[in-house]
């Protein structure tokens, strides 16, 4: 097409129109937008949407049963009705320090089994290529340094004598006017063995770590859905919010605590001082930290050797504010129950 062709003066004109137009929108769209844009200020940023992986942390928040945190003011009484025997608490840190030690000497025993046989190898003119003795060596140092740790803990914050409520019985006679002259006992209940016994007895300081990892931190969530969530849904089907509920065999007073946070009045019963006592540290808001409850594992079948020196913290649920009320006594559960006592908060 010849440019002095009419046909090729109009198309070229009126390309030039429509570009020059464009032009001319552009800067006043850019003219009128821009300072109306800078005058309203910058476009807030959109935060990133959550990560759909569910964690562990996740999901022992969804599963919770109990809104963080109870009120500082909220106090959950210890009840008793005969004298603690507190003496339990001192045999049972003196077994456990005597059960650390026998740790540590069995791994020192290995140590210079290892060194011995390090040794044969090399006046043979074997050279080892990695020596065991340096790995059992750094076993022992960890093992050592942590399990200081978790001794500490359990002699300053968590096994620990603490104020208790002593109640008196009040047993009433047929008619409900008179009280009977009932005459109280000053001894404790009578025990088979007061000696605790740490691959046997429940009552032991190993026993209150290993209680703890279940029932107030994350590595127990599992076996706490398993167990304490199938008897919240059988007391929530059988009875509603506000009804009164007793819980022997409290332990750490975990199901307690949960059945407390969704609106019922709970008594915990426990038998065992140590329990209580860690208990009581726990509910009352005086501890949180960290244990390493894997320390005194056998050391065969290891699926994975680091597992041992796990650092885990506690609690893992913040004890504030609770719908219902939680008290906990102190006793045998036969004993404390068989006769009308007056054990209400």
């Amino acid at each position: 097409m010849n440019s002095s062709d009419p046909v090729f003066e109009i198309l070229f004109t009126t390309s030039h129109s429509i570009l020059l137009a464009s032009v001319v929108l552009g800067a006043l769209v850019a003219y009128i937008f821009l300072p109306l844009q800078q005058w309203m200020g910058p476009k807030p940023k959109v935060a990133a949407p959550p990560s759909s992986r569910v964690t562990t942390e996740s999901a022992l928040v969804v599963t919770s049963t109990c809104k963080p945190p109870f009120k500082q003011n909220h106090v959950i009484p210890f009840l008793v009705l005969h004298d603690v025997e507190w003496s339990d608490i001192g045999r049972a840190l003196e077994h456990h320090d005597e059960k650390v030690a026998i740790l540590l000497n069995g791994q020192s025993r290995a140590l210079e089994v290892a060194k011995q046989s390090e040794w044969d190898l090399y006046i043979n003119g074997m050279e080892p290529a990695f020596l065991l003795s340096k790995r059992i060596q750094r076993r022992i140092d960890r093992m050592a340094v942590l399990l200081e740790e978790n001794t500490r803990l359990l002699q300053r914050d968590l096994l620990l004598p603490f104020s208790v409520v002593k109640l008196l019985p009040n047993v009433y006679s047929t008619n409900g006017n008179e009280i009977k002259n009932v005459p109280l006992r000053n001894d404790p209940p009578h025990r088979a063995n007061s000696e605790p016994t740490e691959s046997s007895s429940y009552d032991s300081a190993s026993q209150v770590i290993l209680h703890i990892a279940r029932d107030w931190t994350r590595i127990g969530v599992l076996v706490r859905q398993s167990l304490y969530d199938w008897c919240r849904h059988q007391i929530c089907s059988h009875m509603t919010s506000g009804g009164s509920i007793l819980v022997p065999g409290a332990g750490l007073g975990r199901l307690a605590f949960d059945l407390a946070c969704i609106g019922y009045s709970v008594q915990a019963n426990e038998l065992s001082v140590l329990m209580a006592s860690a208990a009581q540290a726990i509910l009352q808001r005086k501890i949180q930290g960290v244990i390493h409850p894997f320390l005194m594992d056998y050391f065969i079948n290891e699926v994975n050797s680091e597992w041992r020196f796990e650092a885990v913290p506690f609690p893992d649920a913040n004890v504030l504010e609770m719908s219902g009320s939680l008290s906990y006594t102190i006793g045998d559960f036969v004993e404390t129950y068989s006769v009308p006592q007056k054990l209400q908060d």
